[in-house]
């Protein structure tokens, strides 16, 4: 979205559709869509409006205050498995090190080996405004939206171990 905006683009507007997923209360949204569609640019605008830029929309459905949508900043987690030159326990194990890094929780999480399913699920635990029992945690945490892109990738020409690594840490 801020690159439109830069660049002046043509843009289709489908911060109303961000706004319906965000205030849905699903614990989780699938985007099936063939490719070149538009799902990386929509998690792209997902993920500005989770962060709150709200300068960024003030031309859109979800800038105009009369549409009410609160602002709320959430703590935004993003997995994009794109890289090909990393298997995807690596690719993965490598971005979840730097979320962890970015979150100032990589210490600790120093006993727990990278790409071992726990690191991701305690990662998630510690990010969290809502403890395991599913109560607030004390303090102002913000919510956490887990964004993931290229999704299927790891699925591709792999074997089954990958597929129960992801399975396990992802509810389906």
């Amino acid at each position: 979205m801020e690159k439109c905006n830069e660049k002046n683009a043509i843009y289709v507007d489908k911060t109303e559709l961000a706004k319906k997923v965000i205030q849905s209360g699903e614990r989780s949204s699938l985007f099936l869509r063939p490719r070149r569609f538009g799902k990386t640019f929509f998690l792209n605008t997902l993920q500005s409006i989770l962060l709150g830029k709200k300068e960024v929309f003030e031309n859109t459905f979800i800038g105009d205050p009369q549409n009410g949508y609160g602002w709320q900043a959430h703590t935004v987690l993003r997995l994009t498995f794109d890289r090909p030159e990393y298997s995807p326990v690596r690719a993965l194990s490598l971005i979840l090190i730097e979320i962890a890094k970015a979150n100032g929780v990589d210490k600790e999480l120093d006993n727990i080996e990278h790409t071992n399913p726990l690191y991701f699920e305690m990662l998630l635990r510690k990010l969290s405004p809502i403890d395991p029992l599913g109560k607030p945690k004390p303090g102002n945490k913000q919510p956490l939206a887990l964004l993931i892109d290229e999704y299927d990738l790891p699925f591709k020409n792999t074997d089954e171990e990958i597929r129960k690594y992801f399975y396990s840490i992802l509810p389906v």
